[in-house]
């Protein structure tokens, strides 16, 4: 499945600028990793600008 993908991207983009493809079976700890940084953003940001 992934090496179709693969093939259809490289019909529109240049192979130089073609991103490398993952499959993962669960994205629920980049899910989780990505909510954790956006909560700590939002945290520093009110630090910053709350005075």
């Amino acid at each position: 499945m992934i090496a179709e993908v693969g093939r259809q991207c490289l019909l529109t983009i240049p192979p130089q600028h073609m991103p490398q493809l993952v499959y993962r079976q669960s994205i629920q700890p980049d899910y989780l990793i990505g909510i954790a940084e956006l909560t700590l953003a939002n945290f520093q940001r009110q630090r910053i600008f709350a005075d």
